[in-house]
């Protein structure tokens, strides 16, 4: 793995996973006690006889104690975030060997970006992470296989010195081991919230888009009414602000559509997901294409704007073929983000399918080692076949 990029944006989607299944603990744990208040509050009206006012302050109480409840559970789950080593240390719990493959992997990285370490800890640290591997497997190093790197300089100015780094140990880990850590940190919800914030970019930059069209068509009424030289050399200026604006939003889009090129790494673990690019590298080709006619366009009026030969020459009419620029790539990035929306919609469908189906897989499961335990005495191969089955299923 030479880009440690894509597993911390995995370990972060694990994080969130546990998270959710904290805060879903909480208002679980939380519940009997809710309830035994519930019941203190009914038990103490009975024998006490409450008035109103009471009774309204107890029922007022218990529902803001619900509330903050669900509150907390709600901050626990979706605004609480573990660092990625933190999340990766929670896996070594479950998955020892991968865990601490995946701690090693972020401890260098950290290495690489550390201050106060010595240059060649750092630089050291940099190819252990993104330079090493093709030389590794030269080497005949296998997955599984340690290697220890340790750099010694030695200099003679003014007087002999000598230094060494600190040990920098890498485990080599397998494609194959990465992709099965993947696959129990990520499903296919995790790819539509991804895609989904892609969309999202798009749609901000289409609001961009739009902003700007209104900015053009009001400094064209602005223009049309101008009559004193120093009032349209401002003008002049507004111009060539929107024009910068537009040109800087032409690279933020053409940004994304290299975003949305990058949106899958080269071995997916769904086979979906290279459909899902194929998608992707249509919609950022039309991005670019857009980008592309709007440069050309943009470049054509600015440089009529400021002949050669003579000063400024802004005219309604330039404005008015601006505009009608900003109107299509308007057009274009609107179609685009509408089919989006639709391949989000078929997504999402999808990934409530997985789900489901590793629901049924799950209580499958539950029911086969259920069953073991009740077979280990009487017929015992059986049962071992049917843990053996639900093993498999557990890592499906």
């Amino acid at each position: 793995m030479t880009d440690p990029t894509p597993i911390t944006s995995r370990l972060a989607a694990a994080g969130r996973l546990v998270q959710r299944e904290r805060g879903g603990g909480l208002l679980l744990r939380a519940l009997p006690w809710l309830f035994a208040a519930l019941v203190a509050a009914f038990v103490l009206d009975v024998f006490l006889h409450l008035g109103p006012v009471a009774r309204l302050l107890l029922i007022a109480g218990w529902v803001v104690g619900g509330l903050a409840l669900l509150g907390a559970g709600w901050y626990v789950a979706f605004v609480c975030r573990n660092s990625a080593e933190h999340t990766a240390r929670l896996l070594e719990d479950r998955e020892p060997t991968l865990g601490s493959k995946l701690i090693n992997l972020l401890q260098l990285e950290s290495q690489i970006t550390d201050a106060t370490k010595p240059t060649p800890t750092r630089d050291l640290a940099k190819l252990a992470v993104t330079g090493y591997t093709e030389q590794l497997a030269a080497m005949g190093v296998k997955p599984g296989d340690v290697v220890t790197l340790i750099a010694e300089a030695v200099d003679t100015a003014p007087t002999p010195n000598f230094a060494r780094t600190e040990p920098v140990r890498i485990t080599v880990i397998s494609e194959d081991d990465y992709n099965e850590f993947l696959r129990q940190c990520t499903d296919l919800s995790d790819i539509e919230a991804k895609y989904a914030d892609l969309l999202d970019q798009l749609h901000a930059q289409t609001d961009a888009q739009k902003q700007l069209q209104k900015e053009i068509a009001a400094l064209k009424e602005k223009l049309a009414t101008a009559r004193d030289p120093k009032q349209k050399e401002a003008l002049q200026q507004e111009f060539d602000k929107l024009i910068a604006k537009q040109n800087e939003l032409d690279r933020k889009l053409d940004k994304l559509a290299d975003n949305m090129e990058q949106f899958v790494r080269k071995n997916p673990l769904y086979d979906i997901e290279a459909d899902l690019q194929k998608v992707l590298a249509e919609k950022a080709e039309q991005i670019r294409s857009s980008t592309k006619q709007m440069d050309a366009k943009t470049g054509d009026i600015a440089q009529r704007s400021s002949p050669p030969t003579s000063g400024r020459q802004l005219t309604p009419e330039m404005l008015e073929e601006f505009k009608k620029t900003a109107d299509e790539q308007l057009a274009r990035l609107g179609a685009t983000e509408k089919e989006g929306r639709e391949d989000q919609l078929a997504l999402k469908d999808l990934a409530s399918a997985e789900k489901k189906v590793a629901e049924e897989l799950k209580r499958v499961e539950e029911r086969l080692r259920e069953d073991a335990k009740g077979a280990e005495k009487l017929f015992p191969n059986a049962a071992e076949s049917a843990r053996e089955l639900a093993d498999k299923l557990e890592y499906a």
